[in-house]
């Protein structure tokens, strides 16, 4: 019987999501290239010009002409940001609808992943932005409790996403789920939230660290240098990297929420006893 059908603590949750993520590379990045990866560079590359033409305009003086094309860095950024959340959604529910499949040692082909993934991803997109805005309301009414609100709601509906996409459930039964689901290992699942937040951002961070590195370096030397203009090709570069930041952490997050979700079926409804009956029916 897979590992996957026990009882496992949050590392190896993480750790089975890595490897699904590294068994599948290279048609993960091919799906990404094509959906996710084209909006996460015109993202990086506005937000670099815009944040760099704003700390250029600090030491010159700002013209007519240099605001406005500010103000066009801004409104890129601010489409490609909206751009990315239907995009970003898109693309997990595609690798959702296919991670099932996954777990039986199946390997990803990304035209069939993305064409599947379009059953079921207004659903996806609807279950997501619930989450988020409940999450939202519950953070800005626990301000002072230093959002314990919007942590405590966001783990109860942590897996109502990947209920939606891999059991098919509309909006209220994916919450339902989720809630019933998280109830009895809510801490474990506040741990997985906080602990993947830490390792999406160190991952980030080391994909765009050059671009940090060089900004450290200079600004030591020069205390002056994050005001001073930068040449084209380096903008472009810094871009290219925040692009990579952005998109390459997307199928590990994804993978990881689904096996969480497996593992939280495990420990509330006994999946792992289910598994071990259909091997041993099959087998007789």
């Amino acid at each position: 019987m897979s590992v996957r059908y026990r009882k496992r603590d949050l590392g190896k949750v993480l750790d089975d999501a890595l490897g699904m993520y590294r068994a599948n590379f290279k048609p993960l990045a091919i799906a990404l290239a094509v959906t996710v990866f084209p909006v996460a560079l015109l993202m990086g590359l506005a937000q670099d010009f815009y944040y760099r033409g704003y700390f250029e305009s600090v030491l010159a003086e700002p013209t007519g002409e240099f605001l406005g094309m500010l103000l066009v860095y801004y409104g890129v950024l601010a489409l490609a940001s909206l751009l990315m959340w239907f995009v970003r959604a898109y693309f997990e529910a595609s690798l959702l609808t296919a991670a099932p499949a996954l777990l039986g040692g199946a390997r990803l082909e990304p035209r069939p992943m993305l064409k599947a993934g379009l059953h079921r991803y207004g659903w996806y997109l609807l279950t997501q932005f619930c989450v988020v805005t409940l999450a939202g309301i519950a953070g800005a009414f626990s301000f002072f409790l230093l959002y314990a609100g919007a942590i405590a709601v966001y783990a109860l509906l942590a897996v109502a996403p990947v209920i939606s996409v891999v059991e098919g459930a509309d909006l209220g039964t994916a919450f339902s789920r989720s809630i019933k689901l998280v109830r009895g290992s809510f801490w474990r699942v506040v741990g997985y939230v906080v602990l993947l937040a830490v390792l999406s951002s160190a991952f980030q961070a080391a994909l765009s660290s050059p671009a940090i590195i060089r900004q450290v370096v200079e600004t030591v030397q020069n205390p002056e240098a994050i005001f001073a203009p930068v040449s084209i090709g380096w903008k472009l570069l810094e871009g290219l990297l925040l692009a990579l930041a952005m998109a390459l952490p997307m199928p590990f997050a994804t993978l990881a929420a689904f096996n969480l979700y497996i593992d939280l079926r495990v420990r509330t409804e006994g999946m792992d006893l289910l598994a071990r009956a259909r091997e041993l029916a099959e087998a007789a």
